[in-house]
Order: C-alpha cells, then sequence, then structure tokens
C-alpha cells in the first residue's frame, strides 16, 4: 500500500505558514502565473497583433478556469492591469528585424570604392541616441552572423557597438567552432569597454550560457591580445571607429586619461584600435599619460586582411562620426585600405555621401519613399517596445516624431504584424518564470483541460506531498473566491488530507467575506475498524466538520458523508485522488466488504480512484451498486458541464509512468478536468499519445 514518510524521511508542517501562503496566492492581484499565461496566450498563441487587449485575446484566455466566470469587461479590465505590471517587461524579449536601407548603402559603395558593402540601418540616434550601438551591433550579428563558417578565426575591437555586437552574435551565428581573437588590450585597473578582450570574453561566455545545454558539441575559444598576430591569421575583423569630436568618446577619452587637448593639436579625429588619424588619413601621435595602458594591433594587420579579401567590418554611425570614418577611410591612401565593410546608419551614410559626392541629391536615391514608411515603423515600434526609456503613448510617440496618431498607429501595426508580405520587425518571445508554468499550459492544451497545477518536484516524499498539498490549497482558495455558497465533492488519500489539513478550516474562511455557505459531500466511503492514518473521506470529512462546528464562524459549513442517494450532479467542484492501482488494494477493499478482486484482474485495472478500478478505456471494473462511490458517469457529466473535477497526485517518488498512465485514462474519458500533480508527472503525462 501507499507510504509517504518515515523517521528518516519527516517535514514538520509549519501550518499556519503555508495557509498564509496559500492564502496569499490565492489573492493575489496578479500572480507570475496570471502574468505567465496572458503573455503566452498574447504573443505565443494568438497571431502577431498590434491591439493591447483585442478581442481574441479575451475569448482565448477563457480556455483557463480562473478568468472563464469574469465577465468580458472584467477581464479586459485585468489584462490591462496584467500588461502594465513591471514584471512583463522581464518576463517578455523583444526579437528585433532590423530594416536595412539597401539602396543608400549601394548609393555609398560607389562613392566609397574600396567598401564591398555597406549595412545602413535607420536614424535611431535622432529619438534614442543610446540605442544607436545597441543596433549597430545587432545589425551586423543579423547580417554576419549566419556567413561566419566553422572553424572561423574571427578578431575583434572595443568599444559600445563592438560589445552590442559581442551579445547578439550567438543568436545568430550558426557554427559551432569559433576561435575570437582580442585585437587589443587595456592593462590599467580600470575595466573599461574599450578593451577588446573584454569583449571577447563576454562573447565566449555568451555563447556557452546561451547553449549550456549542449556545450560538449561547441568549441568557443578566446585568445587574449598578442602583438604576434598577422592579417593571414584571422578570417573575419569586427572594429569601432570612435569619432574625436562625438560627446560619448570624449567621455571615455577623458576617463581614460588619453589627452585630448594633445590630440587637438595634432588635428586627430579619427580612432580605429587606438591609432588615431588626422582628416587626410594620415596616421598622428601624441604624447598620452593614458595610451601607455593600451596595447594594440598593428594597421598592417587589417590591410593584410583586406589585401587577401578578407571581411574587416567597421560598426560607427551618428552623423558626427562621418569625419572620423572618412578619415579612416582615406588611410588607403598610405598603404591600403583598413576595412572593406561597413554598418552605419542613415544619418551618417547621408552625410558620407554629402562629404563624397556632393552633386548627389538624396532624393534621387530609389525608393526614399518607400525607406520613409519602413523606417518609421522601425522608429515608432522602437519608441514603445525597446527604448531606453520606452514612449507607451502612441500620443507621446505622435508628439515626438510630429506626426499624425493614426499614422503612428498604423506604423506600429505594420511593425508588429508585418507590412507588403514582409515579415514582422518587431516580434516577443515570453520568458518562462519557471519549467512547471510552460508544463501547465501543455496539459491544458493536450488534452484540453480547465485548468492544471504543476509543483516542483522534491526528493523527500512528504515534502512532495507538502507542496502539491499547497497548491491544491491554493487552487480551493480560488475556488471560494467571490462565492456566497460552493459544494465541493472529497475523495480520500493523502493528497486529499494535506490539502485540507493546510488550509486550516475554518480561520480561512475568514478571508472569504462573501461566502455563506460551504458544503463537503463525501465521494466514496469504506469501512473500517481502526482508524490509523485518517485519509478515509469519512475521515477527513469529520476533521471539517468538527473544526468548522467547534468555533462560531460566519460561514455555515456541512459535510455530509458518501450517500448514493445525494445529488451528486448538483457539485460545484471535486477533488480526488487518482493514481495507479496498488497490489494490496483489491484484498483492502474485499476487507472492508467489497468483494471484486476477481472481477478486478480480469478486467486489467490502469487507474485507481474513489474505490473504483478503470481500464484503458476508461471503463469502471467494478459494479455501480458494489464501488460505495459517486459513479464514472456523474464525474464525467460534470466535466462536460464546466464544473471543476480535479485529479491529485504527489507519488513522484514512485515508479512514475504508471502514475501518469493513469492520470491520462483520466483525462481522455473526461472522467476529469483538472491537475495538480508534480513535475515529473506532468513531464510524462505529456510524453505519452
Amino acid at each position: 500500500m501507499e507510504n509517504f514518510a518515515d523517521e528518516r524521511d519527516f517535514v514538520v508542517l509549519d501550518l499556519d505558514r503555508l495557509t498564509a501562503q496559500a492564502l496569499r496566492l490565492s489573492f493575489d492581484t496578479v500572480t507570475l502565473r496570471d502574468l505567465f499565461r496572458v503573455l503566452w496566450t498574447k504573443y505565443h498563441f494568438l497571431s502577431p497583433h498590434a491591439k493591447a487587449v483585442p478581442q481574441a485575446l479575451l475569448k482565448s484566455l477563457k480556455m483557463f478556469l480562473p478568468y472563464r466566470q469574469l465577465s468580458f469587461y472584467r477581464l479586459r479590465h485585468f489584462v490591462r492591469r496584467v500588461l502594465k505590471d513591471p514584471r512583463c517587461d522581464v518576463l517578455l524579449e523583444a526579437k528585433i528585424n532590423v530594416p536595412i536601407d539597401c539602396a543608400i548603402g549601394e548609393a555609398l559603395k560607389e562613392a566609397m570604392p574600396n567598401l564591398k558593402e555597406v549595412i545602413v540601418i535607420p536614424d535611431v540616434g535622432s529619438v534614442d541616441p543610446p540605442a544607436l550601438n545597441s543596433y549597430l551591433g545587432l545589425a551586423a550579428a543579423q547580417i554576419f552572423g549566419p556567413r561566419i563558417p566553422e572553424g572561423a578565426r574571427i578578431g575583434i575591437g572595443g568599444g559600445r557597438s563592438i560589445l552590442a555586437f559581442a551579445k547578439a552574435l550567438p543568436n545568430f551565428v550558426k557554427a559551432r567552432n569559433l576561435r575570437f581573437y582580442a585585437l587589443s588590450r587595456y592593462i590599467d585597473s580600470l575595466i573599461s569597454v574599450a578593451d577588446a578582450e573584454k569583449a571577447v570574453g563576454e562573447m565566449v561566455v555568451d555563447f556557452k550560457w546561451k547553449h549550456l545545454s549542449d556545450t560538449d558539441d561547441i568549441t568557443i575559444e578566446g585568445v587574449i591580445f598578442s602583438r604576434d598576430i598577422k592579417g593571414q591569421d584571422l578570417d573575419w575583423a569586427f572594429v569601432g571607429i570612435g569619432g574625436m569630436e562625438e560627446n560619448a568618446w570624449r567621455g571615455d577619452a577623458n576617463e581614460l586619461s588619453l589627452g585630448l587637448t594633445a590630440a587637438q593639436k595634432v588635428s586627430a579625429i579619427a580612432e580605429l584600435l587606438f591609432h588615431f588619424f588626422a582628416a587626410d588619413g594620415t596616421t598622428v601621435t601624441f604624447p598620452s599619460k593614458g595610451l601607455a595602458n593600451f596595447e594594440t594591433v598593428s594597421l598592417a594587420v587589417l590591410r593584410e586582411m583586406v589585401r587577401l579579401n578578407r571581411p574587416v567590418v567597421v560598426l560607427a554611425g551618428g552623423k558626427e562620426k562621418a569625419k572620423a570614418i572618412l578619415s579612416v577611410y582615406n588611410a588607403c591612401r598610405f598603404g591600403g585600405p583598413l576595412f572593406n565593410y561597413l554598418v552605419t546608419d542613415e544619418s551618417c551614410a547621408v552625410e558620407l555621401l554629402r562629404m563624397t559626392r556632393p552633386e548627389k541629391r538624396l532624393s534621387e536615391i530609389a525608393k526614399r519613399a518607400e525607406w520613409w514608411e519602413v523606417k518609421n515603423r522601425f522608429l515608432v515600434a522602437h519608441l514603445k517596445y525597446a527604448a531606453s526609456k520606452p514612449c507607451k503613448s502612441v500620443v507621446g510617440i505622435a508628439n515626438l516624431l510630429g506626426v499624425p496618431r493614426k499614422k503612428v498607429q498604423q506604423w506600429l501595426k505594420d511593425a508588429i504584424e508585418g507590412a507588403e508580405n514582409g515579415p514582422p520587425l518587431f516580434s516577443f518571445s515570453v520568458r518562462v518564470p519557471s519549467p512547471e508554468f510552460a508544463l501547465e499550459v501543455a496539459l491544458i492544451r493536450r488534452y484540453k483541460l480547465l485548468d492544471a497545477r504543476v509543483v516542483p518536484h522534491f526528493a523527500a516524499s512528504s515534502e512532495q506531498l507538502v507542496h502539491l498539498g499547497l497548491s491544491a490549497a491554493q487552487f480551493f482558495c480560488e475556488l471560494l473566491r467571490d462565492q456566497e455558497s460552493l459544494r465541493v465533492g472529497i475523495g480520500s488519500g493523502y493528497e486529499v488530507r494535506a490539502m485540507i489539513e493546510i488550509l486550516s478550516l475554518p480561520n480561512t474562511l475568514n478571508h472569504f467575506q462573501k461566502l455563506k455557505r460551504l458544503e463537503f459531500w463525501g465521494l466514496s466511503e469504506s469501512l473500517m475498524s481502526a482508524i490509523t492514518q485518517g485519509l478515509s473521506t469519512q475521515t477527513i470529512l469529520t476533521s471539517i466538520a468538527l473544526r468548522c462546528n467547534a468555533k462560531s464562524i460566519r460561514t455555515q459549513v456541512r459535510c455530509h458523508r458518501f450517500n448514493s442517494n445525494l445529488p451528486y450532479l448538483t457539485l460545484d467542484a471535486a477533488l480526488f485522488t487518482v493514481r495507479r492501482p496498488y497490489e494490496g488494494d483489491p484484498k483492502f477493499l474485499e476487507s472492508v466488504g467489497m468483494k471484486c478482486v476477481e472481477r478486478i484482474k480480469e478486467g486489467k485495472p490502469i487507474a485507481f480512484m474513489l474505490n473504483q478500478f478503470l481500464n484503458e478505456r476508461g471503463d469502471p471494473l467494478i459494479p455501480e451498486e458494489a464501488s460505495k462511490c459517486v459513479p464514472i458517469k456523474v464525474l464525467q457529466t460534470l466535466v462536460s458541464q464546466g464544473k471543476p473535477v480535479v485529479a491529485l497526485n504527489a507519488r513522484a517518488f514512485e515508479e512514475i509512468e504508471p502514475h501518469a498512465e493513469a492520470l491520462r485514462i483520466a483525462c481522455v474519458n473526461n472522467i476529469v478536468n483538472c491537475l495538480v500533480v508534480p513535475r515529473p508527472i506532468a513531464e510524462a503525462i505529456l510524453r505519452k499519445k
């Protein structure tokens, strides 16, 4: 027979704490489970949409029991409260498809013929300057990541855009065997974003931790700075260009004591791997205390890579960077080109065109109107969902951009849902707060349940029982909420007893102001000569009745032992244990007066519940008149009426598969429509077909 604890496996029930926890969870305005289910339904279950609370979302949320009783008005109000919860920002992850202006990129490539490809992204800096470097890095990873082959040797510089590239690359690269080389090093005690070694280290960490489950298949290595590296040792290089007139670069330079005044005296306007350039492309030097802390590769490394036709990608954007980029580009006259690919933004690209081809007008470049639409779709979506200071109001975005509100709404819709058969610019995935929440949704969808609660797995059987009882108690409290009366069917077993003990009746009932009457009806009964563990239905009901009637409480509580003449179809809910049959079950039932051993053996029992055995088709093996429990057909009728019929099982410490099969049989035959189970059993149920 079943056993949950001995003296080596004993957990003292802190009932006050557990009861308070069950009440707190059931009365939380917005629980973490609510957050996940609303966000999962909105961003995963439904097709992409821009509306905050569409009608389809409200209808879909009705698949979950807690929201079925809410009117559409109350549910809409609840969803809006959920979406304003600050925890949403943690659970939601925006996946951004940065649009590329190919037309202006081609025009810039013609103006700067040493470049093989120019990637131009929207002018994000005009509305959110801190975001520009992030998008430059993201665009570089998005474009070049899929091109990087297995075994590639990649040189990495320092700077904010390169660090953003390092963070984004693991999401786009397909290769599993890569080596990254730091092209510079900062040897002072200060940890600087300009240090390439730090970017390489962060890249290796991200690769390892994003693929933590299969690290054996990944060979990612970061190589610290070496002066001996040559261009032929690298297949790719990603570097940034600093503009010495740029405010952000000036701030870093002052912190690193690079000596800006001395740099200005020699007309330095650009920096690449801590080599400095004048406007005509010549390299310049100047005395600087801070530069002594930097080590960097020779420019010959980059020139050799370009000569060998290997990509050297520069990431730099913002109108103020144009002079710096052109300065480094002009260095090709003094030994050869230093880069052959450029990732920049629209404002910088336009300024570069003005400087290199002043006669060329922007209006002459193809598809300006189309790009204006695409760019603004991206900008409004960025401002709403990903800005350093998000602007949640459509009116606020319209005022910021100086365009009509309806235009902003259309751009948002196109950015999220896709426009002109193009992919969405912004999509969202929901981070799962715990594997148990994801399993709950999977169970509900697979077996068309009203609800499911999955608790973490605990090695100690008594601890597993306590936590399952806590989850069941929370579920029960949710059933009581906003009810004036409730009639509940109760079965037998450890799980039901744990739930009742954690509920700590009648004290819990004081928290339900509307509740006037609560009835418990026994779903089964077994004759007993002695009480050993208090697990029978009648013993559990006796505990409830004595505890509630011993105190004067507002709610009228009535308990009824099993009686086949009771109108069980009027129940509002039912909770009981469903498990696999144990070897001693038939003998136990026979000992209390049920003559059914042979019939049970012949029927090949799969599940046991309420004194009844079920075969693989869900058919009862004990005749209704002999089983001393509510008929299976009654439970199926309650399920068809949409009333919660809850199966409990905490037996993850035993062989799991038979218990999972018993629960599956109960679900597929519409005997239960709610589950409260530990994680291993939930996983086993979902493995079954």
